[in-house]
């Protein structure tokens, strides 16, 4: 049960995924920077890679979040599901009952 819901979690996770791989990447530059001698870049860099650090922690609650929402909603259809099927179960022994209070009926008045 694939809903948009579901598609939209799973893009938001591969994006927040390819976030982390490039900022994984990228903590490279700023070490072969600092390496070159340039301390001011490199602390200008350091301090612009802090951002996509916190965005990443706000992305990832927020995925989890959208998860469980769809997580609560699937169940809440499953148990939907199944009180319509003990539901349907009941009725269908009533109908036997019924069947069987008929019969008896017929064969007293016979």
């Amino acid at each position: 049960m694939e809903d948009h819901a579901s598609v939209t979690d799973d893009m938001l996770e591969l994006l927040h995924l390819n976030q982390t791989a490039l900022r994984a990447g990228l903590e490279e530059l700023p070490l072969w920077i600092k390496q070159r001698g340039s301390t001011n870049v490199h602390g200008n860099v350091l301090s612009i890679m802090h951002t996509p650090d916190t965005n990443a922690e706000a992305i990832a609650s927020g995925i989890q979040s959208l998860r469980l929402r769809y997580a609560a909603k699937v169940i809440r259809y499953l148990i939907h599901d199944l009180a319509m099927l003990r539901l349907d179960r009941r009725r269908q022994e009533q109908m036997v009952v019924y069947k069987v209070v008929a019969l008896k009926q017929i064969e007293q008045t016979s």
